[in-house]
């Protein structure tokens, strides 16, 4: 659903929580503290699960989180499977998830994370920085979005305010929203389903490129292109490439 159908369909709330002012193994600590009550003087224990396939960024986002005691990073993965397995067995208050993972995205662990420890709150922490990525963020229960560029203390910040239950976009984000909003309707686009950056794969797609050159041309990792170029098929129902660029053909995209 593009933000065009948004405005159409869905007209936020005014009590809406977004609109309130504001390899593959798993690691985790050898006993996972007990939740402890907060006072006044000293906050209560955020228990903290980080998943990426960067081993380097979590060392640094751990280091960055666990700079004061009521925050600690109970585990790590850099897997989807390994981040279901990881959070059933420690129960995090808050789950830091990226959304391109190697076996998964981070839409779909978020979902199945949400069915099954509706207690666990997450918080997408990625480079996708579109409104339309956002909202189906949104749509599959994450509560806090926030963009990989921002600074350790945005992220600590966020995670405390995603730990109370209160939901919170990143600030470029927001301004999109806002912008939208407020902007006149715009003509429909095809497949409204794919969000801004899965459309523009597509399109490129349509015009004959390969995996490879679609990663230079948007700057992304040929990996992450995979992980879009799946989730296409699977929301235009296509089964593989050439009819995917065939479907994309027919409504327009490509030259």
């Amino acid at each position: 659903m593009t933000v065009t159908e948004m405005r159409r369909t869905h007209t936020p709330r005014a009590d809406h929580p977004l609109l309130r002012p504001a390899p593959t193994a798993v690691t985790t600590t050898a006993e996972p503290p007990k939740q402890a009550a907060g006072t006044a003087t000293s906050p209560r224990l955020v228990r903290i699960l980080l998943v990426d396939d960067h081993p380097m960024y979590l060392e640094g986002l751990r280091a960055a989180i666990e700079t004061e005691s009521w925050r600690v990073v109970v585990g790590s993965a850099h897997t989807g499977r390994d981040a279901v397995v990881a959070a059933r067995t420690l129960r995090p208050d808050v789950v830091v998830l990226d959304i391109n993972l190697p076996d998964a995205s981070g839409f779909d662990i978020a979902r199945r994370l949400g069915h099954e420890l509706p207690a666990t709150k997450v918080l997408m922490l990625t480079m996708e920085e579109d409104i339309d990525t956002a909202l189906e963020c949104v749509r599959a229960g994450v509560l806090g979005y926030l963009l990989k560029g921002s600074s350790s203390r945005e992220i600590i910040n966020t995670l405390e305010i995603v730990s109370q239950g209160h939901a919170v976009l990143a600030p470029q984000i927001s301004q999109q929203l806002l912008d939208h909003m407020s902007s006149p309707a715009v003509k429909e686009v095809p497949f409204p389903d794919l969000t801004c950056r899965e459309r523009a794969v597509l399109e490129l797609m349509a015009d004959g490129r390969r995996n490879a050159a679609i990663a230079v041309e948007l700057g992304l990792s040929l990996k992450t292109v995979r992980n879009y170029v799946s989730r296409i098929f699977v929301k235009i129902q296509v089964a593989d490439r050439a009819e995917a660029v065939v479907v994309a053909r027919r409504a327009g995209l490509g030259k």
